[in-house]
C-alpha cells in the first residue's frame, strides 16, 4: 500500500497534517513573481522565441510513424549486444522506454525484470528507481508502482526527528540541520534556509548535494501529483526553494553541479554547470507548477529551459549539443549516459505548456536540431555515437542511451506530424 503504517507515512488529505516545511525568503508564498512572464504574445516575446538562422535543420520532414520506428529500432539495438550500463543508466533507459510507451500508446516496454544491469548502486539509485516507477504508474495505471517511490521518500524524510526541516542522512552519516545541539553551523537570523536540501559531510564542511536534492525534489513533485497528499507537496516546495536559492547560477539561471557550501562565500564560485541536472530541474519545476497552481514555478521552469537551449558553451555554432565529447568515446561517464536528460526535461515543459505556442515551437525546433544531427552526422544503421556533431564512433551503450532519450523527446514534441 502507498501509505505505510509508520510515523514517516504521509497524511491523507482528510486528516490533519504537520505544519509545512518553512520556505525560504526567496518565495513570497503568493504565487506571484515580478519577473516577466514568458507566455505573452508581445513583440519582445516573439523576438525571444524566434529561431536563429544558424540552427541546423530545426524541422523534420519524416512522418510520425517513421520517427517512431527509428526510436523502436534504436531501443531494440541496445539489447542486441551486452550493454555496459550502470544501474542508474539502466533505470534511466527504462524510464525513457516507459515514456515512449505513453507517447505511442504501446505497452511493449514494461520490463521490470527484463535485464539486470550493474549490481552496484549509487547514492542516486533509489531515487532514479522511484522516478521510473512513477512513470510506469502514469501509463500502466497499476497502483503498486507507487509503493517503491513512496517507500524511498519515507526512508529519506524519516532519517531523523528533524526531517521537517529537510534534514536527511547520507551514507549513514548523521548530518547537520536547523535543530539539535551538534550543528556544524548555527543558522543566523536572516540567513536563507537550507530546508529541503539533501546534505553531505565532507571533512569538517557541510554541503548541499546537488544531484540528490534535484532528484528528491522531482520525485516529491511527482508523488504529490499522483497522490494528492500534502506532505509530498510541502517537501517538494522546500526542496525546490533550496534549489532556487543555492543551486541556480545567478549569471545563467542554470543548475550547479557538485557539493555546495551555503555558509562559505568562498565556496560559491567555480562549480560546473550541469546540463542533465538542468533538465531534471526543468522537469521537477514543471510538475511542481501543476501541483501548486503557482505560476512563479512555471515561469522559472520556462526561464531555465530557454537559458539551457541558448547557452553557447553547451552547443556548437549550429546549436548541436556538444557536451561530454572530449575524451575517449568508449569511456562510460555519467555525463554521457545522461546527456539526453536535458531533452527529456524540455519534453515535460513542452507537454505542460502547450498553450504557449511560441515556447513549444522553440523547444520543438531545438530538439529537432539534436534529432537531425544524430540521424545525419552520428549514425551507423541503428547505432548512434557519443558526439552528435559526428563522425560516428561506437557502438557504445551510453551513447545509445542518450540518443534514445532524444528520440523519445522528438516523438513527444513532434505530436502534430
Amino acid at each position: 500500500p502507498l501509505a505505510k503504517d509508520s510515523a514517516a507515512a504521509p497524511s491523507e488529505l482528510s486528516t490533519p497534517v504537520a505544519q509545512p516545511i518553512p520556505l525560504t525568503d526567496t518565495w513570497d508564498g503568493t504565487g506571484e513573481n515580478n519577473s516577466s512572464k514568458m507566455d505573452g504574445p508581445g513583440e519582445e516575446q516573439i523576438l525571444l522565441y524566434s529561431i536563429p538562422s544558424t540552427w541546423r535543420k530545426p524541422a523534420v520532414s519524416m512522418k510520425k510513424n517513421d520517427l517512431i520506428s527509428i526510436t523502436q529500432r534504436a531501443i531494440k539495438f541496445l539489447f542486441t549486444f551486452n550493454p555496459e550500463l550502470t544501474l542508474d543508466q539502466g533505470y534511466t533507459l527504462q524510464t525513457a522506454t516507459t515514456i515512449f510507451d505513453r507517447l505511442t500508446s504501446f505497452c511493449e516496454n514494461e520490463m521490470p525484470s527484463r535485464r539486470v544491469w550493474s549490481t552496484s548502486s549509487s547514492d542516486h539509485s533509489s531515487l532514479l528507481s522511484g522516478l521510473l516507477d512513477i512513470h510506469r504508474y502514469n501509463i500502466y495505471e497499476a497502483r503498486f508502482y507507487l509503493d517503491n517511490p513512496s517507500e524511498t521518500w519515507s526512508n529519506i524524510t524519516a532519517s531523523n526527528s528533524c526531517n521537517r526541516k529537510g534534514v536527511v542522512k547520507v551514507d549513514q552519516t548523521q548530518i547537520r540541520g536547523d535543530c539539535g545541539s551538534s550543528n556544524l553551523h548555527k543558522k543566523e537570523s536572516g540567513e536563507p534556509s537550507v530546508a529541503g536540501g539533501m546534505f553531505r559531510l565532507s571533512g569538517s564542511g557541510f554541503y548541499i548535494e546537488s544531484t540528490r536534492t534535484v532528484l528528491f525534489m522531482t520525485l516529491s513533485s511527482y508523488l504529490a501529483e499522483c497522490t494528492g497528499l500534502r506532505d509530498y507537496k510541502y517537501t517538494a516546495l522546500a526542496s525546490a526553494n533550496c534549489i532556487k536559492t543555492w543551486m541556480l547560477d545567478s549569471a545563467t539561471t542554470l543548475v550547479k553541479d557538485g557539493l555546495i557550501d551555503p555558509f562559505n562565500a568562498q565556496q560559491q564560485d567555480g562549480w560546473t554547470l550541469s546540463f542533465y541536472l538542468t533538465g531534471l530541474v526543468i522537469e521537477g519545476f514543471s510538475v511542481l507548477a501543476s501541483v501548486t497552481n503557482d505560476e512563479s514555478w512555471r515561469t522559472l521552469a520556462l526561464e531555465i529551459s530557454m537559458a539551457a537551449m541558448r547557452y553557447d558553451e553547451w552547443h556548437d555554432s549550429n546549436r548541436i549539443l556538444s557536451v561530454a565529447c572530449d575524451e575517449d568515446p568508449s569511456k562510460n561517464t555519467t555525463e554521457r549516459g545522461f546527456k539526453g536528460l536535458l531533452n527529456r526535461g524540455l519534453l515535460v515543459a513542452y507537454e505542460r505548456n502547450r498553450s504557449n505556442k511560441l515556447f513549444c515551437n522553440y523547444v520543438r525546433s531545438y530538439i529537432n536540431v539534436q534529432l537531425n544531427a544524430l540521424l545525419d552526422l552520428a549514425r551507423h544503421k541503428n547505432s548512434y555515437g557519443v558526439d552528435w556533431r559526428g563522425p560516428y564512433t561506437g557502438p557504445y551503450a551510453h551513447a545509445q542511451l542518450a540518443a534514445i532519450d532524444t528520440f523519445v523527446a522528438a516523438v513527444g514534441v513532434n505530436d502534430l506530424l
